[in-house]
């Protein structure tokens, strides 16, 4: 089966005035891993994927169509947040437009908090909420014949009559290493610019450690997911791999809250130290997680920057966003 993951275009992002030089690096500093990683499993369940990252390829919605009718594809999966969620309509309606019958799921953090409202789009049949790993692996087979859109944990579908059906919830995975790696070959790596103040090692690599997050501010989807983590060995088998397969200078360690345990931080730091791999590289963290034992090994395992949210200077208003601190 051939299978076609799509980043949507910008189209309406630039047509509505959502973005400025600055908030522009956004959508062009690093892969789609949450794609890649779909590809990887595609892959590895022997489909034939393919990925079009059109935001970074900088292709409007007719460009996108046509990279789509040269792929001939059986199954499109377009990922969408809330800021491009008017492109994915727009792209999925002209996808419908030259072959009504090609079925388009649609992934990601729009559909996953409000599903039923994402899906009022008639061109989506189907949405996957929350990971989408074994979800468009199932789907593959779907469309092959080989089993029931019902027997799909996790995804919201449209019945012959329109109306909608949810399928139970997923756990979960807990265990991420058993997640292959991203299949990073699916895109040019030179597609992707780094914020200029980030500029610290060039080719620079994205890398995701853990999925959720211990914590509960009120603005966060991620909290509502539970915090999991991939292994010291595994993230930096990764990092590794980076480092010798792509010539990695540099790495964002892009997890929501990357120092959200002590123990598995230094764990990494440590990892690292002991092969010698020389690698810089960038994390998050919160002020109360951290101290000079930890900040001092990650500094000496390559970190040059860890990043703090600094959502406001008011308790009043820290203490109405649940952040947890004051």
């Amino acid at each position: 089966m051939r299978v076609l993951l799509i980043n949507p275009p910008l189209d309406t992002v630039f047509r509505d005035g959502h973005v400025s030089p600055v908030t522009s690096y956004l959508f062009y500093n690093s892969a789609p891993l949450g794609l890649l990683y779909l590809a990887a499993m595609l892959e590895e369940a022997g489909e034939d994927v393919l990925v079009i990252d059109a935001a970074a390829e900088e292709l409007d919605i007719p460009g996108t169509v046509k990279r789509i009718e040269e792929y001939q594809p059986d199954l499109v999966g377009i990922g969408s947040t809330t800021v491009v969620f008017e492109s994915s309509k727009e792209l999925a309606a002209a996808i419908k437009a030259f072959r009504p019958e090609l079925p388009i799921a649609l992934g990601g953090y729009h559909v996953s908090l409000i599903p039923a409202e994402a899906m009022e789009c008639p061109h989506f049949d189907v949405g996957v909420i929350h990971e989408g790993e074994h979800a468009i692996v199932e789907l593959a087979e779907h469309y092959k014949g080989e089993r029931e859109l019902s027997t799909i944990q996790s995804i919201v579908y449209r019945e012959k009559d329109g109306s909608l059906a949810f399928t139970p919830h997923r756990k979960e995975t807990r265990k991420l290493d058993e997640f292959p790696m991203p299949a990073r070959h699916q895109v040019d790596p030179g597609l992707y610019k780094p914020v200029p103040i980030d500029e610290h090692g060039l080719p620079k690599f994205t890398i995701i450690t853990s999925r959720g997050c211990p914590h509960a501010c009120a603005f966060c989807q991620k909290s509502r997911t539970g915090y999991r983590s991939r292994s010291a060995k595994m993230i930096v088998d990764e990092m590794e791999f980076l480092v010798e397969e792509y010539g990695a200078q540099d790495i964002a360690i892009v997890d929501s809250l990357f120092c959200a345990n002590k123990r598995r931080v230094m764990a990494v730091c440590d990892e690292i130290i002991g092969r010698g791999l020389k690698i810089s590289w960038t994390c998050s963290s919160r002020v109360e997680v951290v101290d000079q034992e930890m900040l001092h090994r990650m500094k000496e395992a390559g970190c040059w920057r860890t990043r703090f949210g600094v959502e406001s200077g008011s308790d009043r208003v820290l203490e109405f966003i649940s952040k947890g601190i004051t």
